[in-house]
């Protein structure tokens, strides 16, 4: 179920985008990534400028994707296009690693040396519906949005891509990621 405009819009640009495909005229493919660490601007970098790394202590799990990683499938996925364009007109699932969010934080902390505040999930529960409550606009997409997903068990299957795009293999773990973002240089 889509509830915020930003889900819709993703999913109707989606929709135009695989409704282009033309075999032989105009190839086109979606890929749906989800989590992503990508540095700067990501709703994880917000958590380096604190002084400690927040945790939701839930039992969900959750994908992470490295920006890296989705680049260079990205590149698999063009390549693999021209040779064989019946991949096409489809979308497919690349989410990287399946993690639950503590261990998220917990790479993360290995690698800043930050200390990990565990949210209770009762808490982070009260604190969603509140500021659901609370919001003004309902059609406005909020961190509370965000938040909303570290409470829902939210993987997703790659096989169909990994079956389908065999050239591509990812450079980088999440621990990798993690070095490569957030290590002191």
């Amino acid at each position: 179920d889509y509830e915020a405009p930003y889900d819709i819009s993703k999913r109707i640009a989606e929709d135009a985008v695989l409704a282009a495909h033309e075999d032989g005229v105009f190839h086109s493919v979606s890929i749906r990534t989800a989590g992503i660490f990508g540095g700067a601007g990501d709703p994880y970098d917000f958590y380096m400028s604190l002084p400690f790394l927040i945790s939701f202590d839930v039992p969900a799990v959750v994908d992470a994707n490295y920006a890296a990683n989705i680049g260079d499938a990205l590149y698999v996925v063009d390549r693999t296009m021209k040779k064989r364009p019946e991949v096409g007109g489809q979308f497919y699932y690349y989410t990287g690693e399946h993690n639950p969010e503590s261990r998220i934080a917990e790479m993360a902390s290995e690698v800043t040396g930050k200390p990990v505040f565990a949210i209770p999930y009762w808490m982070l529960e009260k604190f969603i519906s509140w500021w659901m409550w609370l919001r003004f606009d309902h059609n406005v997409y909020s961190y509370a949005d965000l938040l909303k997903m570290a409470i829902i068990h939210q993987t997703f299957d790659n096989t169909k891509f990994n079956k389908t795009f065999t050239d591509f293999k990812p450079r980088f773990t999440m621990m990798d990621a993690m070095k490569e973002l957030y290590g002191k240089n």
